[in-house]
């Protein structure tokens, strides 16, 4: 990412090769994603149909310090990383692709954002909470039609990474 032609070129050489998307941070250094130097790796990634991934990272040394300072070293760091600042890093990088008008230029562009589901309460509250077999299977035939319940077990992920699971299943 410090070299963004070259990102968006290897990003085209993997694609060749069978990759389904890329992962990438919200910054590099102190350059944010939505950076418009980024804008051909977006484009590359769109025309190719490649999500990119934005996965979490820690906040800056500013950030740290300014927010999750004041405990001892390892809760600072775990109130940094998994348990709040990874989630808000992710959300303020997609956030940033949005207000920049990233989507707008790219229509096509997918983003994976990882480690989110605490932000979006599309989590669970494991291992305090587990649902039973039964509580799954219930929850499963809520969903208005096959179609609907498959594309969320499985079905948009197959889609957005082009994985064919129908074959899959048929060599078992």
């Amino acid at each position: 990412m410090a070299d963004p032609a070259a990102a968006a070129a290897e990003l085209e050489r993997a694609a060749g090769l069978g990759f389904v998307g890329a992962m990438v941070y919200g910054r590099t250094g102190e350059t944010p994603l939505d950076d418009p130097r980024y804008g051909d790796l977006f484009a590359t990634a769109a025309a190719l149909r490649q999500p990119i991934f934005i996965h979490p990272q820690i906040p800056s040394r500013t950030v740290c310090e300014a927010v999750y300072s004041g405990f001892d070293p390892m809760t600072g760091l775990a109130l940094a990383t998994f348990g709040w600042g990874w989630h808000l890093e992710a959300a303020l990088a997609a956030l940033r692709l949005i207000v920049r008008g990233t989507f707008d230029r790219h229509p096509g562009l997918q983003l994976v954002l990882g480690h989110w589901g605490e932000l979006l309460l599309f989590s669970t509250d494991y291992p305090f909470q587990k649902p039973a077999k039964t509580d799954i299977e219930k929850f499963l035939t809520e969903f208005p039609t096959d179609e609907d319940r498959d594309k969320f077990t499985a079905g948009n992920a197959c889609s957005l990474f082009g994985i064919d699971i129908t074959s899959r299943t048929e060599q078992q």
